[in-house]
């Protein structure tokens, strides 16, 4: 029920509803005078019949009510979880296929740790046993150069069996056994660190949508893109693609999340021009729309829209992509501003 224009009009769409279960019923309002837009989704489906560009003046939304006007309609209705937020609802999480696995393989870098292996020092101790202070092991125990003075002690030439003390020399042997400088060896870790690049995920520098039937309005700082055949709705995304290494380019994939449903796809093309702003585009500024790289199937709701745009991203650089659709029905799409669900721009780079 439309309480802005005057009269106010009802519209009633053909679905019906089954009694005695829940059900999840979806309003999206744009408030925006002539051009003021209504979607409605019903069990995760948008209805048809409900969504359409209407009349609500251009005062912001003061009241939400939940029920009915018509005093003559009897029946008993039980809301629960109701949500109200200025961006979609209800659309589930992504499953981004831009993991890029390879590199996690960078922790075995913590495996050269191990310079721990002096524990051969601990061998040593015994050289605490001939605690016999003599233990200088200096050979200066040779003094016995002083016994030949005595010559009737020769037989204390025995006394030189400290010379057998001097075997910890042995032991200073195994200290330089406890600088096993080969294990460091494991510096060849840094070798997967070339993985780590294979997959590199870009995300726009800039998006906005442009609409013919505002054609001096900018749309980008909104948290969705549009496109629409009736009016002609249009949407733009940029691209800076760098840091690529010198391999070469095996696939480049463009992602883009649907907030609303269409039996219609979406066209992917080429804009040559990047010298648009995002804050400064308009549907009479906006640069044309070049090639079709890629059409989609039919769009669903809360699903990843993906675009295989090899032919086009061919190495580094700058590159502008448009979007339209050849439907009537108007599909929502989340833009750079929709945090998890921003564009991407997948690169898959040959080994």
């Amino acid at each position: 029920h439309n309480d802005a224009v005057s009269p106010a009009t009802t519209t009633t769409s053909t679905i019906g509803v089954t009694q005695n279960v829940w059900h999840q019923l979806e309003t999206h309002l744009k408030i925006n005078g002539t051009s003021s837009l209504i979607e409605v989704w019903y069990d995760g489906t948008q209805v048809a019949a409900l969504s359409k560009t209407d009349n609500f003046g251009t005062n912001p939304i003061g009241r939400i009510q939940l029920g009915d006007l018509q005093p003559t309609d009897i029946y008993n209705i039980a809301f629960d979880e109701i949500g109200v937020n200025a961006s979609f609802i209800g659309t589930p999480t992504p499953t981004p296929t831009n993991t890029s696995v390879p590199v996690a393989t960078n922790t075995p870098t913590a495996t050269s740790t191990p310079t721990n292996t002096p524990i051969p020092v601990s061998t040593n101790t015994p050289s605490a046993t001939p605690t016999s202070t003599d233990t200088s092991v200096p050979v200066a125990t040779n003094t016995p150069t002083a016994t030949p003075t005595s010559t009737n002690t020769s037989e204390p030439v025995a006394t030189n069996t400290p010379t057998a003390t001097p075997t910890p020399t042995g032991t200073p042997i195994a200290v330089a056994t406890d600088t096993p400088t080969s294990t460091p060896a494991p510096t060849n870790t840094p070798t997967p660190t070339a993985t780590a690049n294979l997959s590199p995920t870009f995300t726009p520098v800039a998006d906005a949508y442009v609409d013919s039937s505002n054609p001096s309005i900018n749309y980008g700082t909104s948290t969705a893109l549009r496109v629409d055949s009736s009016p002609v709705v249009n949407s733009y995304l940029r691209f800076n693609v760098q840091n690529l290494g010198g391999s070469s380019i095996s696939q480049v994939r463009l992602l883009i999340y649907a907030n609303s449903a269409s039996p219609q796809g979406i066209t992917a093309l080429t804009i040559s021009d990047n010298t648009w702003g995002e804050k400064t585009i308009t549907f009479s500024n906006a640069p044309a729309l070049g090639t079709t790289l890629a059409l989609s199937p039919p769009v669903a709701t809360g699903t990843w829209i993906t675009f295989d745009v090899t032919s086009y991203v061919t190495g580094a650089g700058t590159f502008s992509f448009g979007f339209s659709t050849p439907g009537s029905t108007a599909i929502s799409l989340a833009s750079r501003e929709a945090g998890a669900h921003s564009p991407q721009l997948i690169v898959t780079m040959n080994p």
